[in-house]
This record gives C-alpha cells, sequence and structure tokens, in this order.
C-alpha cells in the first residue's frame, strides 16, 4: 500500500518547489525528503519528478499521483478536523511576504494571529514584490498591493488603500500661503525605486523647477522627513491619520490609491495554515486600514 506520509513529502516539495523548502516546511532535513520521495516512485515504479533549470517538475504520471494525492489530502484535513471538533491545534512554519517597509505596520494584526496559533511559527519576509515571493515558492502567503492579481494567484482584495498629500504643522507655519503642488518642497523616492506610484506621480506632476528636499528609499524614512518638516509627500492615508503634528494638505489622489490583497499561489492548495492565516487577517487588516 502507497504510504500517506510519502505522498505528504511529494506535495511538499510540489508546492515548496524544492527539496531544501520541503525539508524546511516539514521540519526535517533535505536527505529524508529525498529519500522518501525515491522510496515512492521505487513502490510506484516510475519516476514523479524531474530536475531542471527550474527546479522540479512533475512527470505525466507525477501529474496522476498530485491529483490523487491531494484529493486524498483534503479527505484527510476534513476528517482531522471533524475528529478535533473545533479544537485543531495548527503547527508548523508560515513564510508571509509583505510589501517593504508596509508590512510591519501590521505587526500588531500578525501578533494577534500568533497568540490565536501559537504553534505556528511566522516568518516575515518585507520585499519589493510580494507577489514575485509567492511565484518563487519563498512564501506561502502574501499581503499585496496592486490593482489586480496575476491569474496564477488566488486572494482575496481587503481594501482600496487611499494616499493624500501631508506636511508637519511646523512646515505649514513656515509656509502659511496656499501654495501649488510645485510650490512645495517635496520628499521624494531614490532612484533606485522610480517605479513606485508616487514617483512616477511626481515625474508627471511636478516642474523642473520644484525643490525635492531630499530623497528616501523606505516608507519609515518618508514618514520620518515629513514628520520632521523637511517637505511634503503623499503617505498611506490610513497610517497618516495615525501621526501627530502632520496634516492632510490635499484630497486624496485617487490615481494613487491601490489594492491591498491577501493572496496566495493557486498551486497551493489545503494549506491549513494559509487558509487559517487569511480568513483571521481578513477582518484585523480591514479594521486597521478604513476603521
Amino acid at each position: 500500500m502507497i504510504n500517506w506520509n510519502d505522498l505528504k513529502y511529494l506535495l511538499a516539495t510540489v508546492q515548496a518547489g524544492s527539496y531544501s523548502l520541503a525539508a524546511i516546511e516539514l521540519g526535517v532535513n533535505r536527505t529524508t525528503v529525498a529519500r522518501r520521495i525515491e522510496a515512492l516512485e521505487a513502490q510506484l515504479g516510475s519516476p514523479l519528478l524531474e530536475k531542471s533549470t527550474a527546479g522540479y517538475t512533475l512527470t505525466e504520471q507525477g501529474l496522476r499521483v498530485l491529483k490523487s494525492a491531494r484529493q486524498l489530502e483534503e479527505e484527510v484535513n476534513k476528517l482531522e478536523s471533524q475528529l478535533a471538533q473545533g479544537g485543531e491545534v495548527l503547527r508548523g512554519s508560515l513564510r508571509v511576504a509583505a510589501p517593504l517597509g508596509l508590512g510591519p505596520e501590521f505587526m500588531k494584526e500578525l501578533a494577534a494571529f500568533s497568540v490565536q496559533y501559537p504553534e505556528i511559527r511566522l516568518e516575515l519576509i518585507n520585499t519589493l514584490d510580494p507577489i514575485s515571493s509567492l511565484n518563487q515558492r519563498t512564501a506561502d502567503v502574501a499581503i499585496a498591493i496592486g490593482h489586480e492579481l496575476p491569474e496564477y494567484i488566488s486572494g482575496d482584495l481587503i481594501t482600496e488603500l487611499e494616499r493624500a498629500l501631508y506636511a508637519s504643522q511646523d512646515y505649514l507655519q513656515q509656509n502659511p500661503k496656499p501654495m501649488r503642488f510645485s510650490e512645495h518642497r517635496w520628499i521624494g523616492w531614490g532612484k533606485e525605486m522610480p517605479h513606485t506610484q508616487v514617483a512616477k506621480w511626481m515625474q508627471h506632476n511636478l516642474e523642473a523647477t520644484t525643490v525635492i528636499a531630499a530623497n528616501v528609499n523606505s516608507w519609515h524614512a518618508l514618514r520620518a522627513a515629513v514628520e520632521e518638516g523637511m517637505g511634503v509627500s503623499h503617505l498611506w492615508c490610513f497610517l497618516a491619520k495615525e501621526m501627530k503634528g502632520v496634516k492632510k494638505i490635499s484630497d486624496v489622489s485617487t490615481e494613487l490609491t491601490i489594492g491591498l490583497w491577501l493572496c496566495h499561489h493557486k498551486d497551493v492548495q489545503n494549506n491549513r495554515r494559509v487558509t487559517a492565516f487569511i480568513e483571521m487577517m481578513k477582518p484585523l487588516l480591514k479594521q486597521r486600514t478604513q476603521g
């Protein structure tokens, strides 16, 4: 008979993309993962995985086995849930990708999840592109921003994040007269981040004579520069409203509004840690960003 535990090693390898990442997920060493999959291949009399430059890919037999393994995994999960009667303890690691600079702002919500699921070990990955982390299998779930998701990503739209122009009270006292956008001193984004929405907005809407007081490459530096009165800049409204001594000086810039998503790769199915994370974080993030 096929050993269900061996099938779990195959599922973990396919979802993680490599023996090494699967080993981390399962809490074993890489050799154990390789040995268990080789044993499964020997039992079935056919190779299930082929090594390529992109990692491991499934053979035709591997695809058939994977389909059956996922169906079996779903049934096992249902049975475990029924037996646990709501008292199931989820264990293991969960890699969470989040936008660089914005991820730590949700630490309160992440801490609440950690308290609710103390046996799950969170790994927060701050990155410029959380979706890419999902695609590369370096993250299990992502808090991401974007107007839409790629077709290979499944996700829930939490809210539309708004931005507006903000300045410190000290800056406004020094510049009490009404000013056009281009007449303000600005905090901009560094040359290595020209792709950001705000950087593009500044390129298209400010004049060549506009004074750029400083360029930064992180949200925390941007916020600190505005708070200290160095200049004005677009800030996330849900965070700026918590900042003392900072005032909104423009309407919401609708062209800078962008969606906040909780998402995972479509190939990752029946992962109860991912499901638990999304279901708990959805209302928490919605409350934080809209309340």
